[in-house]
């Protein structure tokens, strides 16, 4: 799988869906004769910008910089985005929770039948 594929894959897992791939820079290089892609995903909708944002934020100054600008433009995209990942990570909690007290169940069932 390459990196696109894996960046892709982390934003489906969270929620984020992506549009539009294109290559957006293709570079050789003479020393080496290798060849690198730098590709451009697109976010399918504002408020998947603003998840992307909360969850993983450009390094790159400008890119950052930029993105600062349009979340404080963008203030309910941002609150709304907080609330999504913010009930999600609830419902993760609940659901690992369920698990951990059913196991813990199973195990106590399983003593009993053994009577110990």
């Amino acid at each position: 799988m390459c990196l696109i594929e894996d960046e892709k894959h982390l934003c489906g897992i969270n929620g984020i869906m992506t549009g539009e791939q294109s290559p957006g820079e293709v570079r050789r290089s003479i020393s080496s004769d290798r060849v690198s892609v730098k590709w451009d995903v697109r976010a399918s909708s504002e408020d998947d910008v603003a998840l992307w944002w909360i969850l993983a934020p450009p390094n790159d100054k400008r890119k950052r910089g930029r993105l600062e600008g349009w979340m404080k433009r963008h203030v309910s995209k941002a609150r709304g985005a907080q609330r999504k990942l913010d009930h999600s990570l609830q419902e993760v909690m609940r659901l690992k929770n369920e698990t951990q007290s059913g196991a813990s169940k199973a195990k106590g069932d399983e003593k009993k039948e053994r009577g110990n």
